[in-house]
């Protein structure tokens, strides 16, 4: 129990612009927006024998702001009719003070994230994986100067990667033509980084864990050049491929682009309704997360490890962990109104 805890306090700071042209043919809205937080509650990390494990205390400083664009054009309006929705997002945050904390004060998830003045929430706290040597096998990373060692030291942890992408956002196609009605909607996130938490255990180290196809990839013998160390049974100085030793190695390029949503519909005319005793028809087959492009290797890069403990959700948004991925689904839909 902190007695001092204490109320936060922030100040909001919103601008929103709203624009048409042309008749409405184009029609759209940018909004800023930036929020000061202050005495922000962050859980600190003590040592055990001080009789708990952690506690609450007012010591944070956040920095949230960002810029929304969204914009709607109706590109034909004839017989065949074309609108398209488009929205892109840029959205930071900034870890501006912990009261006198360091970083390891303050951790979570699966021991890879931190906060870092400077840095947004959960920022990868990692040392800086180089290569894997040709002659042994062995993980070779950057010391905290830049030079190439073998030994994994977490004085050697810097911040790395981004935890929060460039932009993200969508863009809906719609058609109507007729009866007929055919719409799809693309998401993206540009830029970015996916700390894959579980190929620590999928790859090189030999054990109860069952193994990932890129371990094809890793060393075998003497002059080999690949991604991924030799095989091992030293589950305590192999490095990257140890549990809690936490590298580069693992942290990939999150941008994607994926088919959300396809929809083809067909309305019934008014009359042929009234001849089946409906007021409207619509009977429509929809498609879900049917084609994803990207370059992460792992199961899916818009899911992240999803923790019981909601200081570690938030500190870890870009950890993934044998997160199952999203469904591809088809269906079919019938509305009918009375």
């Amino acid at each position: 129990e902190n007695p001092n805890l204490q109320w936060e306090s922030a100040l909001n700071f919103d601008l929103g612009l709203e624009f048409g042209l042309w008749e409405d043919r184009i029609t759209g809205e940018v909004t800023y927006y930036r929020k000061q937080s202050s005495d922000v509650f962050l859980q600190i990390g003590v040592p055990k024998y001080e009789g708990f494990s952690n506690y609450w205390d007012n010591v944070g400083e956040i920095l949230n702001t960002g810029v929304e664009f969204q914009v709607t054009t109706r590109n034909l309006t004839g017989r065949l009719q074309w609108t398209t929705n488009f929205n892109i997002a840029y959205n930071y945050n900034e870890i501006q003070s912990l009261g006198g904390y360091s970083a390891d004060a303050i951790a979570g998830g699966t021991n890879d994230t931190r906060t870092v003045i400077g840095y947004p929430v959960g920022t990868n706290y990692l040392v800086r994986f180089s290569h894997v040597d040709t002659e042994t096998g062995a993980p070779v990373y950057l010391d905290i100067n830049g030079n190439e060692t073998f030994t994994w030291d977490p004085a050697d942890r810097v911040p790395v990667g981004k935890v929060l992408p460039d932009a993200v956002g969508g863009i809906t196609n719609t058609f109507k033509y007729t009866q007929w009605e055919l719409s799809f909607l693309f998401v993206y996130s540009i830029g970015g980084n996916i700390y894959d938490s579980s190929s620590k255990r999928q790859l090189g180290r030999v054990d109860e864990w069952n193994k990932t196809t890129h371990i094809y990839d890793r060393w075998q013998k003497p002059g080999d050049v690949a991604m991924y160390p030799r095989l091992t049974l030293d589950a305590n100085n192999l490095g990257s491929t140890t549990p809690w030793i936490n590298t580069t190695l693992f942290l990939h390029d999150a941008s994607y682009a994926r088919l959300r949503n396809l929809t083809l519909a067909y309305n019934f005319t008014s009359d042929l309704a009234k001849k089946v005793g409906m007021k409207s028809v619509r009977i429509a087959f929809i498609g879900t997360n049917l084609l994803t492009f990207t370059k992460y290797p792992g199961i899916d890069p818009e899911i992240a490890r999803d923790f019981e403990n909601p200081t570690d959700r938030n500190m870890s948004p870009n950890i993934a962990y044998l997160t199952p991925p999203q469904e591809k689904t088809y269906s079919l839909s019938l509305n009918v109104s009375f």
